[in-house]
């Protein structure tokens, strides 16, 4: 189950905590990680981990990222709206990004018991490390008939570093109503484009039950797949992650601290606790 960002407002507050957080490690370099056969490179584990740490903490924030109106100022002006977004990290502080964007219906088609729209937005996104141009869109299709109704749904967002590198975030959902039963199937997608090549694609599963979450990512970069499966502990009033990775096809684990802004990694603790 991944979190419902089901509202276009809530989708684009969340494309804008998703894209900030990765344009805050934007520019960085990645090492590919030297495996051995019974080793990890601890330091490459750890910046490989900490690119995706900011993502993670805003996606597990869920119904904890929250949007607000703003004033437009001055140099803002081209622009219609405003809005200002705040994501919580695990260490209990908060990241905070402001949008700045003009929001059009693009189209609209009625046939029937059949409904489609479309929705377009282009804007400025602002971080604590710059701002970025951004467009990003959405359609929707309605049916129904009798007692059965079936709601299609894609929203994207877009924040671009330069012409043709960009971070893209896509949710598709699909709701079926059927003798009043709901099927809810949603995706969350995000992707790299450098200079209009596709350089990496994420894949994200989040579930959630009365006896906890997790956050998985299927990472697609450079030829091979990564996997990084986060599940949040409390340990003495703090939240830490316990993580399970699988970095091409060797497997590890370790926990993750927030530590005054800075992550910290403990890679010797014992871990049959977190199983």
């Amino acid at each position: 189950v991944i979190p419902d960002f089901s509202s276009v407002g809530d989708f684009y507050a969340y494309g804008a905590a998703a894209a900030g957080a990765m344009l805050s490690t934007y520019g960085g370099t990645s090492s590919a990680l030297a495996l051995a056969p019974s080793a990890y490179e601890r330091a490459e584990i750890e910046a490989l981990t900490n690119e995706y740490m900011p993502l993670v903490e805003s996606i597990l924030a869920g119904n904890g990222i929250t949007h607000s109106d703003a004033e437009v100022p001055e140099e803002y002006s081209e622009y219609d709206l405003a809005m200002t977004v705040s994501c919580p990290d695990i260490a209990g502080g908060t990241m905070v990004y402001t949008l700045y964007y003009s929001f059009d219906l693009a189209a609209e088609e009625t046939d029937g018991d059949e409904t489609e729209r479309s929705y377009d937005i282009t804007g400025v996104l602002v971080t604590g490390n710059g701002e970025f141009s951004v467009r990003g869109g959405s359609s929707s299709e309605q049916e129904s008939d009798g007692n059965e109704s079936e709601n299609e749904n894609e929203m994207w967002f877009e924040a671009y570093v330069g012409a043709d590198s960009y971070i893209r975030v896509e949710q598709e959902s699909e709701t079926e109503t059927e003798e009043n039963e709901t099927e809810i199937e949603r995706t969350h997608r995000l992707f790299v484009f450098e200079n209009g090549r596709l350089v990496e694609s994420t894949t994200v599963d989040y579930e959630k039950e009365d006896d906890g979450e997790e956050l998985g990512l299927e990472i697609e970069r450079d030829g091979r797949r990564d996997s990084l499966k986060f599940i949040p502990h409390i340990i003495n009033g703090d939240t830490v992650l316990y993580v399970e990775a699988d970095i091409d096809g060797d497997d590890c684990e370790f926990l993750v601290y927030k530590e005054n802004g800075v992550y910290r990694y403990e890679f010797d603790a014992d871990f049959d606790e977190f199983d």
